[in-house]
């Protein structure tokens, strides 16, 4: 009965079905990471806690409802049972829905996410551009044992498909909920930044600002400050009445 309702759903949707496309990377280092089961569970905790404050205000409505005017108030009732269901079925399936189609691609060189069904989003990462790895959970995340790893670049990230509905995702910001053993994830993509050669990314523009930093001045501005030298001891040789100075010559580039 799920099944055959899943598809239906995907498919009126225009949602993908199967898991997307590895990021770039050796064909043999991909690895597809899925939410823990323990994190469907942790989803349906707050569908169950909504459906009883609902389940509070259905009851104080109806109540009033049926002291005022009995037939109102039962048609009322009836009217909100009726829309609890509605409501515990769709956030049963959506949920889901949501659970099964969240993919965690990685490869050794990027990582990609893919989550939602109603607003999807396909992040892509280049590893060269990570700036920060850090693990978070919050308390009802450890009473399952479940945490999310947080994946921070320099602007290295995007978004090769999203449908958004007032929703704004963070393109510099990658998060993996509901993961067994964030700890593992973490560790596998530092051995891979450990491999990332400086030419794939950022690391190396920063590199080569911070070598001409050290290697001193080019052959243009050397040139500009021997002109620059010339001319001020011509100028000190004309001020003091005798014949202008020949300047030493100026150091070589480093």
């Amino acid at each position: 009965m799920y099944e055959p309702m899943k598809d239906a759903i995907l498919e009126l949707l225009n949602a993908p079905k199967n898991a997307p496309e590895p990021p770039a990377g050796a064909h043999g280092s991909v690895k597809i990471f899925r939410a823990s089961p323990r994190f469907l569970s942790y989803r349906f905790l707050f569908l169950g806690a909504f459906l009883v404050v609902l389940s509070i205000l259905f009851l104080f409505a109806a109540v009033a409802l049926l002291f005022r005017h009995a037939a109102i108030g039962i048609a009322a009732v009836v009217v909100m049972a009726l829309l609890w269901i509605l409501i515990l079925g769709l956030g049963y399936i959506l949920i889901r829905l949501e659970y099964e189609m969240r993919y965690y691609v990685v490869t050794d060189r990027s990582l990609r996410i893919r989550k939602g069904v109603l607003n999807i989003l396909e992040q892509t990462l280049t590893f060269a551009n990570i700036q920060n790895i850090s693990i978070e959970q919050g308390p009802v995340e450890r009473l399952f044992g479940i945490s999310s790893l947080v994946v921070e670049t320099a602007g290295g990230g995007s978004v090769v498909n999203a449908q958004q509905n007032g929703f704004t995702p963070n393109y510099h910001q990658a998060v993996l909920d509901g993961l067994d053993d964030a700890e593992t994830l973490r560790d596998l993509i530092r051995e891979y930044l450990k491999t990332i050669h400086p030419s794939s990314g950022l690391g190396e523009r920063l590199e080569k600002r911070r070598a001409g930093r050290r290697g001193g001045f080019g052959p243009a501005e050397t040139a500009v400050l021997r002109d620059i030298l010339s001319e001020i001891r011509m100028l000190r040789g004309s001020r003091g009445g005798g014949a202008p100075q020949t300047p030493p010559p100026a150091p070589e580039a480093g």
